[in-house]
């Protein structure tokens, strides 16, 4: 009686319905691991350390303890979303004017901006009116194409952010119908087959990234942004805050969280394989 029943509940799905519901299962779950690092990497504490760690402070115009309030507010703009970009100007106006107070005088009293608005403008203005050269100015200050750069990037952060969510949603729904309905055949192979998937793209991007980080790095931002605003001199306060090597720790960050969560789902999927298994030969022959 028993078996009857338990035999019944398997049936309850359709093969098509089961077949999409695996096949749903294993592009969503594509998504969500290979974003699952990523994830990892926008944790404040993440950047917090990597931004102490990493940050080209030393040669950087400002002290390092301003360095580290303004690399706070840039990441408080870029990373968590909670920032308009108000408080990450107003932090680098109030920094630059202790370095430069003449200039930052001349600045507020002449140019039509005021601190909250844009960094860009009162760039502008000091290179123009000031006769200040590009390459000092953007050692104090963001000029246009750094803020362009660092809203991109927010834009871009955020939707990494909602389409993670989503496809970690359709995910889980998709599972837990499979997992209800005794359907572990299914939900093992989407789940072996898709860390198995991941874990070979990133074992490619970390190879990748071993040997040619720069081009790596170059490609992506040839993908993603406008090519005319995000390469900046070595020496500007937005690389100074955000240098290259703090960009290949949160790649490797990235990776290594990815290929961990890959690991702990193949382990899983692994799990519901056997289950399938020994479940399939229990079952009474007719």
């Amino acid at each position: 009686m028993t078996s009857k029943k338990k035999t019944t509940q398997l049936d309850t799905l359709s093969p098509f319905a089961k077949g999409a519901l695996s096949i749903t299962t294993y592009f969503s779950l594509l998504c969500t691991l290979f974003l699952c690092g990523l994830m990892i990497c926008f944790l404040p504490i993440t950047t917090q350390v990597v931004g102490h760690t990493f940050g080209s402070w030393n040669s950087a115009q400002y002290s390092e303890e301003e360095m580290a309030t303004i690399a706070s507010a840039a990441r408080n703009f870029a990373f968590d979303s909670s920032d308009d970009g108000a408080h990450l100007n107003e932090t680098i106006w109030e920094v630059f004017s202790r370095y430069q107070p003449q200039l930052a005088q001349n600045i507020a009293e002449h140019a039509p901006i005021t601190t909250v608005e844009s960094l860009s403008s009162a760039f502008t203005y000091a290179q123009s009116t000031e006769g200040i050269s590009n390459r000092i100015l953007q050692s104090y200050l963001f000029d246009e194409n750094a803020e362009m750069h660092l809203a991109d990037c927010t834009r871009l952060f955020d939707f990494a952010r909602i389409f993670f969510t989503i496809t970690f949603l359709i995910t889980l729904v998709c599972s837990l119908v499979l997992h209800k309905h005794h359907c572990l055949r299914h939900l093992s192979m989407a789940f072996i087959a898709g860390s198995a998937t991941i874990l070979t793209i990133m074992g490619v991007f970390f190879l990748w990234f071993l040997f040619d980080f720069d081009g790596l790095f170059s490609l992506f931002h040839q993908l993603f942004f406008d090519p005319n605003t995000w390469r900046f001199p070595i020496d500007s306060l937005l690389i100074s805050l955000f240098p290259m090597s703090f960009w290949s720790t949160m790649v490797g960050i990235w990776v290594a969280g990815t290929l961990v969560a890959s690991v702990i789902i193949l382990g899983i999927g692994l799990h519901f394989q056997k289950l399938s298994t020994n479940s399939a030969t229990m079952q009474p022959k007719k």
